[in-house]
C-alpha cells in the first residue's frame, strides 16, 4: 500500500511541476483525491479531497504579523494563526477568527452560598481636645462617637486609641485617668474600661501616655451609639485628645461583622 501511495504522490507532484514549468493552469474534469487507497476518487463536489482515518490536513501556519503581510488576500483564504492559536480566514474585508456563532444560553446554575451582607467598617477621629480636664465624671472625648445601624445577625467589634498628657510642671507630677467605651450611654459590664497614668520622670514634665481599648458587642439589630469617654481618677488635670494637628488625636473604629 505504501508503494502505491508513493507512486500516486509522485504522479501528483510531477503533474503539478509540469504545469508550473509550462506556466499554465492545471485543468481537470474531476477532483483530486489524496488517500492511502489509490482507487479512491474525489467527491464529485470537491476539487481536492483528502481522505484519512488517522491523519489530518495542515493549512499554512504563521504569526499575526506574517498573516498581515500577505498581499491582497483572497476572500476565503485560510491560515492557522500561531500567535492566537486560532484558524483565521479573510472575509473580503478583514481577517477574522474561524469560529461559529454563539450557542444558546445554558440553564441557570444552582444558587451559591450566602455572602457577607451586613459587614462594614467605620472610623471616627478626634476633633478637639479636653483641656485642663479634671472632671471625675465620664466625659466624651470630642469626635470619638458614632451611631451605627446594626443589621440582624451581626456583632460589633469596637476599637479605640488615643492619648493624653498631664498638665503638671512638677518633676514628680502625675495624672491618672479612666478611659472606657460606652454603648448606648452605658459603660460595659466587662472589659473596655482601663486606668492609664501619665507621670513626670527624670526631669521631663507634661509627660504623655497612649491608651487603646477593644470590645466585641453582641447587640440587638437597630441603631446604637458608641462613644469613648474619660474621667480623671487622681493627680493633676490633663490634656485629652486633639484634632488632626495633634498627635494625641484619637480614633474610634467600628467593624460590623456577620455572625
Amino acid at each position: 500500500m505504501k508503494k502505491n501511495l508513493s507512486l500516486k504522490i509522485l504522479r501528483i507532484i510531477l503533474f503539478i511541476a509540469s504545469a508550473m514549468m509550462c506556466n499554465s493552469p492545471i485543468y481537470s474534469q474531476t477532483g483530486l483525491a489524496i488517500s492511502n487507497d489509490e482507487n479512491t476518487t474525489a467527491h464529485p463536489s470537491a476539487m481536492l479531497d483528502v481522505i484519512s482515518i488517522n491523519k489530518g490536513a495542515l493549512v499554512p501556519r504563521m504569526t499575526t504579523i506574517q498573516r498581515d503581510a500577505i498581499a491582497s488576500p483572497a476572500t476565503g483564504l485560510l491560515i492557522y494563526n500561531t500567535t492566537t492559536n486560532q484558524f483565521n480566514y479573510y472575509n473580503g474585508i478583514a481577517w477574522t477568527m474561524a469560529i461559529g456563532p454563539a450557542g444558546a444560553s445554558g440553564i441557570t446554575g444552582p444558587t451559591g452560598p450566602s455572602g457577607t451582607t451586613g459587614q462594614d467598617a467605620f472610623d471616627a477621629y478626634g476633633t478637639g481636645a479636653l483641656t485642663n480636664f479634671s472632671s471625675t465624671t465620664f466625659t466624651i472625648i470630642p469626635g470619638l462617637t458614632q451611631t451605627i445601624n446594626l443589621p440582624a445577625n451581626c456583632v460589633l467589634k469596637i476599637s479605640t486609641n488615643g492619648g493624653f498628657e498631664t498638665t503638671s510642671y512638677s518633676t514628680n507630677g502625675v495624672t491618672a485617668v479612666d478611659v472606657a467605651i460606652f454603648i448606648d450611654g452605658a459603660a460595659p459590664s466587662n472589659g473596655a474600661w482601663l486606668t492609664y497614668v501619665a507621670a513626670n520622670t527624670y526631669g521631663v514634665v507634661q509627660n504623655r501616655t497612649n491608651f487603646a481599648l477593644t470590645k466585641v458587642a453582641n447587640l440587638a439589630a437597630g441603631n446604637h451609639i458608641i462613644d469613648v469617654r474619660v474621667k480623671r481618677v487622681f493627680g493633676s488635670s490633663a490634656l485629652v485628645g486633639g484634632d488632626s494637628t495633634n498627635t494625641l488625636q484619637g480614633t474610634l473604629s467600628i467593624f460590623v461583622l456577620k455572625k
